[in-house]
């Protein structure tokens, strides 16, 4: 079984009279990172800054509506429903999150980060990238 999913995430694009932008974008991202790092590793992340790796992309749609792309590699391969659930519970608590979210196993990494990265400027979001 795969440790790296693909993970499609769909923003409100306004929401509480504000507007979703890169910036309001990757806020909201590492909202959802600190959460989700929080919720697989409680104090090794807040004190001992372990982290789940990610590969976050934000991509326009062909209607300008903004969305990420993740690779997120599993930390517990062995509970994949868990990690699941808990992407999904995570990305539901933050602000400009709509509802669809999409998690896959990937079984070609190459063939996914080709997939994400099909613009002519990639625009990955370094401020929440992380290898671990």
């Amino acid at each position: 079984e795969s440790e790296a999913f693909a993970v499609t995430l769909t923003m409100k694009q306004h929401t509480q009279g504000k507007s979703l932008d890169e910036i309001n974008a990757s806020l909201c991202l590492r909202h959802f990172l600190n959460r989700l790092n929080r919720t697989c590793f409680s104090n090794a992340f807040s004190r001992g800054g372990k982290r789940i790796s990610v590969m976050p992309v934000l991509e326009k749609s062909y209607d300008g509506r903004l969305h990420y792309h993740l690779t997120i590699i599993n930390p517990y391969p062995d509970n994949a429903e868990f990690f699941v659930q808990s992407i999904r519970d995570c990305w539901q608590k933050i602000l400009f999150a709509d509802s669809q979210v999409d998690i896959k196993p990937v079984y070609d990494i190459d063939n996914w980060h080709s997939y994400i990265t099909k613009g002519k400027k990639p625009n990955i979001d370094w401020e929440n990238f992380h290898i671990a």
